[in-house]
């Protein structure tokens, strides 16, 4: 009995393209700004630039971090799979109940040059003279020049989804620092989450979107049911990345007490006053 000619190499070639393809386009659906920064209306009544930012945010592009690299290392962020590391879903479970902030202590008269340090509590840091940038522990994003980029883009939608349709970890990598902003360090730790989404959240997206709409990014769907709920797609990317990301960059928006692209109660948002570095 003869057996019927199984696929060929091309067929088999371009079937593992056309599923590359469908990978890269979810993995940028997905992938729309971080986890506490989907689309969708800012909150209602909170405004997206309060008066003065501006010049705040000049100053904070002028600071230099001096212990960067040294805190880097602690994080131990070599492998990219550690968002699926198990301390690091230990320390998101535990999270609620650890009081850890990060805060800034200026070295210099001028307030230009400073160093970061993770304090167990606010109390702490204070007593020590630092000013308080957010909550958790100090990481990839924390500095004062990433936080000027979180200020400057009340809503990173639509650059980090066109940085998101790179190909490579590099791509997306320098795609960040040269059209949004991040230093090298943030923008590695965002490259890393968005090839980790793309990996792991395919078939969800598509289940939701539809094929046909994320091959054409056509993806305006709402974002949450009635109830606040994320969609199943942008629930897979925080469930499977949020916590990853949030141990490696330190800084998101709730924990610096800006307001994200997603309506969130104000119990989540942590009250950070960034006027203090200058005064």
């Amino acid at each position: 009995m003869s057996q019927r000619p199984g696929p060929s190499v091309k067929g088999k070639a371009l079937g593992l393209g056309v599923a590359a393809l469908l990978l890269w386009l979810a993995g940028s659906a997905v992938f729309r700004g971080g986890p506490d920064s989907k689309p969708g209306p800012l909150a209602p009544g909170i405004a997206a630039r309060p008066p003065g930012t501006a010049s705040l945010i000049e100053r904070l592009r002028r600071t230099t971090l001096r212990n960067g690299d040294e805190m880097y290392r602690r994080l131990d962020l070599g492998d990219a799979s550690f968002f699926d590391a198990p301390e690091v879903r230990r320390w998101h479970s535990s999270r609620r109940g650890n009081a850890e902030v990060c805060a800034v202590g200026f070295v210099d008269p001028d307030r230009v040059d400073y160093r970061l340090r993770t304090f167990p509590d606010r109390e702490s840091a204070l007593a020590e003279g630092y000013v308080v940038t957010h909550r958790d522990h100090c990481g990839t994003c924390s500095s004062l020049r990433n936080l000027a980029v979180y200020l400057e883009h009340p809503d990173l939608t639509s650059p980090v989804r066109n940085c998101a349709r790179r190909w490579t970890a590099g791509g997306v990598k320098a795609c960040l620092m040269e059209e949004i902003g991040f230093e090298e360090h943030c923008a590695a730790t965002w490259a890393r989450n968005v090839l980790h989404t793309r990996r792991r959240c395919l078939a969800p997206c598509i289940g939701h979107y539809g094929l046909w709409n994320v091959l054409t990014n056509d993806i305006r769907v709402p974002n949450t049911d009635e109830d606040g709920n994320l969609n199943p797609c942008l629930a897979c990317d925080e469930h499977v990345s949020g916590p990853g990301f949030q141990y490696a960059a330190g800084r998101t928006r709730r924990n610096s007490g800006l307001t994200s692209a997603i309506t969130r109660p104000a119990s989540e948002i942590y009250a950070v006053d960034h006027r203090l570095y200058f005064r």
